[in-house]
C-alpha cells in the first residue's frame, strides 16, 4: 500500500491508495477507520439512548495511540484513532505506522478495497 500526505490549509492530508483515511495537524495523526474491531478495554462513558464510548490507549514506542469506540444496542465500531507522536517523525516512519495502524485496525471489507486501488483494480 502507498501513502501519501497533501499539504491543505488544515494540515496534511493522509491518503493510502488515493483514499483520504485521515489528516496530520500539528504533532497528532487523526484516521477515521470504520471497524468491528473495537477497543474491548478501556474507560466507558454512557451516553443513555445514544450508546456509549469506550476510550483506549496504547503506547507505540513513545507515541500514545488512542482509540475511541462506539457502541449502541450491541452494535460496536471504532470511530477514531489519534496518534500521539512524540517529537517529528520522518514521513516514511509515519507512513509505515499509518499502514500498520489501517491494515490492523480497518474493516476488511473497505481495507481490501483500499488494497485494490493501489493494483489498478476498480471495484
Amino acid at each position: 500500500m502507498r501513502v501519501e500526505f497533501k499539504e491543505t490549509e488544515w494540515g496534511r492530508v493522509v491518503l493510502v491508495n488515493g483514499v483520504e483515511v485521515g489528516r496530520v495537524v500539528d504533532n497528532v495523526v487523526s484516521l477515521d477507520v470504520y471497524s468491528p474491531q473495537y477497543p474491548w478495554e478501556g474507560d466507558r462513558l454512557d451516553l443513555g439512548w445514544a450508546g456509549s464510548l469506550i476510550y483506549s490507549s496504547i503506547n507505540l514506542g513513545g507515541h500514545i495511540m488512542e482509540l475511541i469506540g462506539h457502541e449502541h444496542d450491541g452494535v460496536r465500531e471504532l470511530v477514531s484513532i489519534r496518534i500521539i507522536l512524540n517529537g517529528e517523525v520522518p514521513e516514511g516512519d509515519l507512513a509505515s505506522m499509518i499502514i500498520d495502524v489501517v491494515t490492523r485496525y480497518m474493516d476488511k471489507g473497505l481495507l481490501n478495497l483500499i488494497e485494490s486501488r493501489g493494483t489498478g483494480a476498480r471495484g
